[in-house]
């Protein structure tokens, strides 16, 4: 679950600071899927970083999973950080390892050892058995988000933030992403929060949040 108590967040603009969020009070129950909208730079990816402990907390109380955010220092903050699953737009896989390392990555981070349990089968969901072998850059782009995906799940994390994850992609992948994004954070039972700017990829999730001036606002759909 996540909560968010009074949570204000504030750039510098100039002269001037500017609030990203405003005060703002909200809950997630675990299990969610929800598509994160709003205009650009109404700061849903500073948003997702505060949720995801990528940003201190400035002002407020946030919860996630039953941990306090603000009691955590920095080191606390990086190893809380590698209980989640992470998709960012631009994948971020590391072109010095191969694909099968570069999925292996977060689970070794997370204190896993052997081989996850999941490796076999997730790979295989997502198309992605043949091209263990392959460095990143031999991949296409629908490829790497597809192993970028394999990684923020591969160690069963209870939330998954996705930062425009279809962003770079045309519209027949970024569906196919985005279906297996939720199917697989379904499977494992995982809290997925996803930020897009695409209206046709919110509708395939039953929640949408839209951020406006610094407060969350809920818009539903019927079709997932």
């Amino acid at each position: 679950m996540i909560k968010l108590e009074n949570v204000t967040f504030s750039r510098a603009d100039g002269q001037r600071s500017r609030k990203i969020v405003d005060q703002l009070s909200h809950q997630i129950e675990q299990g969610s899927q929800i598509a994160l909208l709003g205009d650009s730079g109404a700061g849903k990816t500073t948003l997702l970083r505060l949720i995801g402990a990528l940003e201190p907390l400035q002002q407020g109380k946030l919860w996630v999973n039953g941990t306090e955010l603000s009691q955590l220092d920095a080191t606390d903050r990086a190893l809380h950080r590698r209980k989640q699953g992470v998709v960012f737009q631009d994948c971020q896989l590391l072109s010095t390892l191969s694909v099968r390392d570069n999925i292996l990555l977060t689970y070794r981070l997370a204190d896993g050892h052997g081989s996850p349990p999941l490796f076999e089968p997730l790979v295989e969901q997502l198309g992605i058995s043949s091209l263990l072998d392959r460095m990143p850059q031999q991949l296409s782009g629908g490829e790497q988000q597809r192993v970028a995906i394999a990684r923020a799940l591969i160690h069963q994390p209870k939330l998954v933030l996705a930062d425009e994850p279809t962003g770079n992609l045309d519209q027949t992948n970024s569906t196919v992403v985005c279906q297996l994004l939720q199917s697989l954070a379904r499977q494992q039972g995982a809290t997925l929060l996803m930020v897009t700017h695409s209206q046709r990829l919110a509708q395939q999730f039953r929640q949408n949040l839209i951020l406006a001036n610094g407060k969350l606002t809920a818009a539903s759909n019927s079709n997932e």
